[in-house]
């Protein structure tokens, strides 16, 4: 007996969010080629018109010194796990700066002095403990990638639908109870990780996100999953995992480029028959959810590859499930049906490429 517990499958999910997370993939990227390898602002001055990339992460800093004003050509510069708590006011001089990574320093208040550099496209100030962002972040007008991840956030300031050129934004972990309607602004927006606050609804602009690929709703306070999620027709990966979420919209077949639905440890007792309309799914979680019975027509998503149906209340399978052909992986554990093992020799026998995990 085969036994899978998806580790495959989140490797999928996590190539597919590092594709849009860019913040990950610029440090990947610039590190492998070598770009970052000046660690120290002396050795950095020696020569300062040659340098574009600095790292001075995981260093002790408390400040960083005025004279950084002399890489005129610096384009990236890391300060991340230090001590800081502001930034020197020459910063504003590195007018060629794209990427500015503050995350996990000693800030209390957001630094004002980042919205002088008109040239910034990849900003993170995650795990700074913020509690507000002002109105002036709006003059970002060139941020492509913004991290406020691991904060102490409350709300947003209206002004964030101002960064037009944004294309991924990370709020995770944060304290949100909701976002700011004029997010639906952000019409280059790709993907948008809200996972881990308090949020229990979306404002009606969300509708207006027609470039979202990838929305993250994880662990949050959703009962009902917002059918207005379902217009957004060019999602590819979508998950709700960890909420309290009873059912789903009937619209959901909706989402027809939609190739990752992850929605673990939810209360769901159903399934709408519309999901066979999703042709474009490989990987579903159901797992951890109180489902009795699947759609008849659940045997249309044809291009599904791994199943996951864990520690649900299903005794029985329906008979269109055969028509998986592509089906690579089905966990079954922890449900009733382990009990008939007619049922399942009769399916394993139809699914012989498909590794069960019962």
């Amino acid at each position: 007996m085969a036994y899978y517990t998806l580790g495959g499958a989140n490797k999928t999910i996590l190539k597919l969010y590092m594709k849009h997370i860019t913040i990950i993939a610029f440090f990947i990227s610039t590190l492998v080629s070598g770009q970052i390898g000046i660690k120290s602002l002396d050795e950095a001055l020696k020569n300062p018109n040659k340098v574009t990339h600095l790292n001075l992460s995981y260093q002790n800093l408390k400040s960083i010194p005025e004279s950084i004003s002399r890489l005129k050509n610096l384009t990236s510069l890391s300060l991340s796990h230090n001590n800081l708590d502001s930034l020197p006011k020459s910063i504003v001089k590195l007018k060629k700066l794209k990427v500015l990574i503050l995350g996990s320093n000693a800030f209390k208040t957001y630094p004002e002095i980042i919205n002088n550099l008109e040239n910034l496209e990849n900003l993170d100030i995650g795990y700074l403990d913020l509690k507000v962002i002002p109105n002036t972040i709006g003059k970002l007008k060139r941020i492509k990638i913004l991290r406020l991840k691991g904060n102490n956030l409350i709300s947003l300031p209206e002004s964030l639908g101002s960064l037009e050129a944004l294309e991924t934004l990370d709020l995770e972990s944060n304290q949100l109870t909701s976002l700011p309607s004029s997010i639906g602004n952000l019409s280059r927006l790709q993907s948008l990780l809200i996972s881990s606050n308090k949020l229990n609804n979306l404002p009606n602009s969300f509708t207006k996100l027609v470039n979202l690929k990838v929305l993250l709703a994880s662990y949050n306070s959703y009962n009902q999953m917002p059918e207005l999620v379902t217009q957004l027709q060019g999602l590819e990966l979508l998950s709700f995992e960890g909420n309290q979420l009873t059912s789903l919209p009937k619209t959901i077949g909706n989402l027809i480029k939609l190739q990752r639905l992850l929605l673990k440890d939810n209360k769901l007792k159903e399934v709408p028959s519309s999901i066979d309309k999703l042709h474009q799914l490989k990987l579903l979680n159901l797992s951890y959810n109180e489902l009795t019975n699947l759609p008849k027509s659940f045997g249309n998503i044809t291009n599904l590859e791994r199943l996951n149906l864990k520690s649900n209340q299903l005794s029985d399978l329906p008979m269109s499930i055969e028509n998986l052909i592509n089906l690579k992986v089905l966990n079954l554990s922890r449900n009733p049906i382990y009990k008939n093992s007619e049922k399942l020799d009769e399916l394993k026998s139809k699914l012989p490429k498909c590794s069960f995990s019962i």
